[in-house]
């Protein structure tokens, strides 16, 4: 099967180190810079996604924000929501009907892999 993730943060070279770590996985990548990006790309070919990063900290559109407006055009995505503070209860308010987690910034690129290998089926 061919994966493909959508990498969600206003950190240019985080998403630059989370799309190289993704790449070395064999999983393609679409970096987008904000909420706003994201959800132009799910309204013109995001379908083609099964993974998502989401930065919950952002400027303009929030991480939380983002992820009420993409959830409609792919509820069951897994999503893996990251953060400098731990956002944890502010996630499991939103009650994500996929597979999610939360991975705390900074994170190794070890964790990154094994954060990926436990969330996709």
């Amino acid at each position: 099967m061919s994966l493909k993730a959508l990498v969600i943060d206003d950190e240019q070279a985080l998403r630059e180190i989370i799309c190289e770590v993704l790449k070395h996985m064999q999983i393609e990548t679409v970096p987008v810079a904000s909420g706003q990006k994201a959800i132009e790309f799910f309204e013109t070919d995001g379908q083609d996604v099964n993974l998502i990063f989401l930065d919950v900290n952002m400027p303009g559109m929030n991480g939380i924000e983002t992820y009420k407006q993409i959830r409609r055009h792919v509820p069951e995505h897994p999503i893996v929501f990251m953060s400098g503070y731990d956002a944890r209860e502010e996630v499991d308010a939103l009650k994500p009907e996929a597979p999610y987690t939360f991975l705390k910034k900074p994170f190794s690129m070890s964790q990154l892999m094994q954060t990926v290998k436990e969330i996709i089926p």
